[in-house]
């Protein structure tokens, strides 16, 4: 195997274990998001705080991975940290048309 061989190996490897870190930090937010709504249906925790915090913990890491897994490999080869970091938003997409569609059948 020639060095350049190893070198791309070892980029993806990288980029993988960083695309990796990218899903962990996307699966804290939405598991902490999970937590809050049953402990608000469950009348035991009634604020935002806690979405709002883990938000803020995650999302720089998970920015900082996909950009780096970029850098290492290319946008083509990064799939698993883009499909982790464009998970964020989903979220407040469906919160938004949930909105909407609520509002509109009042």
């Amino acid at each position: 195997m020639s060095a350049e061989t190893m070198l791309s190996t070892k980029r993806q490897i990288t980029a993988t274990v960083l695309g990796a870190i990218t899903l962990a930090c996307a699966a804290l937010f939405y598991l902490s998001f999970g937590f809050v709504i049953l402990q608000s249906l469950g009348g035991t925790y009634d604020g935002v705080a806690l979405p709002i915090i883990s938000l803020v913990l995650t999302l720089p890491p998970a920015v900082v991975c996909t950009i780096i897994a970029m850098i290492l490999v290319g946008p083509k080869r990064c799939k698993l940290a883009w499909i982790s970091f464009c998970s964020y938003p989903l979220l407040f997409m469906f919160m938004f048309i949930f909105v909407i569609c609520t509002q509109h059948h009042q």
